[in-house]
């Protein structure tokens, strides 16, 4: 089973959204499913450093996109740790993913959803041939 995951942050007319694509085998088709039996893996698990480092030059390139808001947008007139944090979904990401990385993919367009779909379809059967080669279940 593939699925994805919007944040549960919702949506922000600067910051957009993001989400997040997971793999999952399991004995019942459940999202989420926590059987003892369940495998789940994020996307980031199934792809190498390269391709790990294509993402966060297409996650950079649509968080440069992002109009930063106004200065009185009234989040950043809360308390201080709450418009930091609110402020890091305008910040490039600085690293590289690593394997084990909870990479959640930013959008604020029609465009970006797009481009990750671009991106997403290339990678799909190489991670789809992985996920089926793990174990089977039993039900």
């Amino acid at each position: 089973m593939i699925w994805f995951q919007v944040s549960r942050d919702g949506w922000d007319k600067y910051a957009g959204s993001k989400f997040v694509l997971e793999f999952q085998r399991s004995s019942e088709p459940v999202i989420g499913a926590g059987d003892k039996d369940a495998r789940r893996e994020r996307i980031a698990s199934f792809l190498s450093p390269e391709e790990r480092e294509e993402i966060r030059s297409i996650q950079n390139a649509i968080i440069a996109s992002l109009q930063y808001p106004p200065k009185s947008h009234p989040i950043l007139h809360v308390a201080q740790e709450v418009t930091e944090i609110y402020l890091k979904e305008f910040k490039a990401v600085s690293e590289s993913y690593p394997e084990q990385s909870d990479i959640w993919f930013r959008y604020a367009s029609p465009e970006h959803i797009a481009r990750w779909a671009h991106f997403i379809l290339g990678k799909l059967p190489k991670c789809i041939a992985v996920a089926e080669a793990w174990p089977h279940l039993s039900k």
